[in-house]
């Protein structure tokens, strides 16, 4: 009889096989000698997303992930113990006090396959329309020799394969395997937006059924388009247009847009532009005044915006700096409203994105910086010492699109405190001074409250009910302060000839009566007229979705109760994005653009989710406007 060789295919159903001439089925195999695990190759700089893991090719067990040891693991987000309990949130804990909870969390975000050995399934981002190559390495599982096997992967509308100097019938790619160990080239077309769709490479051997040894997963892809005006930020005195061209020299010098849209952001699938490229593309006969803001030094000097490190100028981050008091500056915020301010006097207005440049360095040692929180905040503000530091740029719009650092120190663990604290409280005694009773507590005690209406200050929620509330209020003012008008004319009219000191009630005479209406009238229009700030602000701001309103508010307690609902609703988005990043490690150990490492040039798959999610933030970017205050912004060196 002849010898059948069945030693290698896998899932080979034998029915067919007539040994004996009996017929008889044979059990399938079910394992190969040998997997395939997705990597790129050397020459990689971050031209496409890219996220994987490396494991024990026999247990699985996580060994690296994007090539970072386990052990520069720090710190995971672990999932709340009841999640129908709205004060358990989870918490960001040790990874080395709970070591298997940090490697469920991995294999919860990755996926293992089974081929004979555990291989991981990467994950790829890459904009439609783009080519990219992949190294496909081939590793033994046996000492048997690799004999007649090759393998196949199948491509599809969104995506064609070919595997170089293999083979290529319609969608199918193959190459046959002629070494025991070798490393073969997989090239990649995005050829239309595609879903997120995971794709098979798998085992092809004569007579055999096809088996699974490796694969990828591509995600979802529509390209994201973020748009930012790029101005110029530096002194009046010593011709400011001439300033402000040098730095945008600088920026193009850099060639900061091409490092965001070839080798930072496209890996999210974002797609930078610049408001006023016209401008840039002709910067050396271009009117700038429209692009810059001039500051007078005397006056942010008075302010504590601008002083003396030594000899060098310098913007200062906190007033403490310049010798003023503990208080942050918000140069960003601040510069924007006056730049509008700069506009409106030309008859000319902007809401987008902005990136502004300075001409002068930190106080610190903060290179540049935006913040996570608002979710709406699209400003970028960037120190002369690093305008042509091109990672700078993409490590900054990362925060801007809700990816906190990768590391967990002293600011990012009080950055998550101050955002669990707004839902869930501090854990303070009320009569403590320090005390945030969170939202769900101020929720809870206003529901229950015989209180009218209350107060509050930088409230956020959405703009369309803010706007109805303020409204509301304005109206219900009025109407008690005309009732109590009407009360207290009737009284004039009615008791016109008795002397003031006559009781028109049994507790107030014709005096005090009047006096009180007065009295009433006079707090209905005082609030009223309080009331009209944030009626101004929301109006002239035109930010859809979400807003923050900075000055003090006033809301009936159904409105109330209403918009409260709505600030939880807000605040898990914000903390949900900071629980989504998962997983936090060793300062400068990463490649991540959101280390603080001397080589930044990827992203992890969650982060990149969270940058995609983050664009409906954005909202319809020509009309976002001055984003709020935020308690925390993030900073590059």
């Amino acid at each position: 009889m002849k010898n059948i060789d069945i030693r290698y295919p896998a899932d080979i159903g034998i029915a067919d096989i007539d040994v004996h001439k009996t017929n008889k089925k044979k059990a399938f195999i079910t394992s190969a000698n040998y997997y395939v695990k997705v990597r790129t190759k050397s020459t990689y700089n971050g031209e496409f997303g890219f996220d994987w893991i490396d494991v024990d090719p026999s247990s699985g067990d996580i060994q690296k992930i994007q090539d970072i040891s386990f052990s520069d693991l720090k710190y995971f987000y672990k999932k709340p113990a009841n999640i129908n309990n709205p004060r358990d949130l989870g918490n960001i804990v040790e990874a080395g006090t709970d070591p298997t909870g940090a490697k469920n969390v991995i294999k919860e975000n990755y996926k293992i396959i089974e081929s004979g050995k555990k291989v991981d399934i990467p994950w790829i981002l890459i904009k439609p329309g783009e080519s990219i190559e992949l190294s496909l390495e081939i590793n033994l599982t046996t000492t048997a020799a690799i004999t007649s096997e090759a393998i196949s992967i199948m491509g599809d509308e969104f995506y064609d394969f070919e595997i170089i100097s293999g083979t290529k019938s319609g969608n199918k790619t193959e190459k046959s395997l002629t070494a025991d160990k070798e490393i073969l080239t997989l090239k990649v077309k995005c050829l239309k937006e595609s879903p997120e769709k995971e794709y098979n490479i798998v085992q092809e051997s004569p007579g055999s059924v096809p088996f699974t040894v490796g694969g990828f997963k591509m995600m979802e892809n529509k390209i994201q388009k973020i748009k930012f005006r790029v101005i110029a930020l530096v002194s009046s005195d010593s011709s400011p247009a001439t300033k402000a061209k040098d730095i945008f020299q600088k920026f193009v010098k850099a060639d900061i847009m091409k490092y965001l849209n070839t080798n930072s952001l496209n890996q999210a699938g974002y797609e930078v532009e610049i408001d006023n490229q016209a401008m840039f593309d002709s910067l050396a006969t271009a009117t700038i005044d429209d692009y810059y803001y001039a500051f007078d030094k005397t006056d942010w000097t008075n302010k504590k915006y601008f002083g003396k490190k030594g000899t060098d100028d310098i913007l200062a981050e906190n007033k403490k700096d310049v010798g003023g008091p503990d208080e942050s500056n918000d140069l960003d915020n601040i510069v924007y409203k006056e730049y509008l301010k700069k506009l409106k006097t030309n008859k000319l207005d902007y809401n987008g994105g902005i990136i502004i440049l300075s001409e002068y360095p930190s106080s610190g040692t903060t290179g540049a910086f935006s913040r996570t929180s608002p979710l709406n905040h699209y400003k970028l503000f960037v120190y002369s010492t690093n305008l042509e530091h091109v990672s700078t740029y993409a490590h900054e719009i990362g925060h801007m699109l809700g990816l906190p650092h990768l590391f967990y120190l002293t600011l990012e663990k009080d950055s998550y405190e101050i955002d669990r604290a707004r839902i869930i409280g501090n854990g303070l005694p009320e009569t403590n001074s320090k005390y945030i009773p969170g939202v769900l507590k101020r929720l809870q005690d206003v529901e229950s409250s015989s209180v009218d209406y209350f107060a509050d200050i930088s409230f956020t929620a959405e703009k369309a009910t803010l706007s109805k509330a303020i409204d509301n209020f304005i109206k219900y003012q009025q109407k008690h302060h005309d009732d109590t008008k009407k009360l207290r004319d009737d009284v004039i009219l009615k008791f016109k000839a008795f002397p003031d000191s006559y009781k028109v009630t049994p507790q107030y005479t014709k005096a005090e009566y009047i006096a009180l209406c007065n009295k009433i009238m006079k707090e209905c229009q005082d609030l009223i007229t309080e009331e009209k700030k944030p009626k101004e602000e929301i109006t002239v701001k035109s930010i859809p979705g979400y807003f923050t309103l900075e000055p003090k508010c006033y809301f009936l307690k159904k409105d109330y109760i209403i918009l409260l609902k709505q600030k939880y609703e807000y605040l898990k988005l914000v903390i949900k994005q900071v629980h989504d990043n998962n997983l936090m490690f060793e300062q400068y150990k990463t490649q991540n653009l959101m280390d603080y490492s001397t080589t930044r040039i990827r992203f992890l798959h969650n982060q990149i989710k969270i940058m995609r999610d983050d664009l409906k933030n954005y909202q319809d970017v020509e009309k976002l406007s001055i984003a709020p205050k935020a308690p925390v912004k993030k900073k590059s060196k």
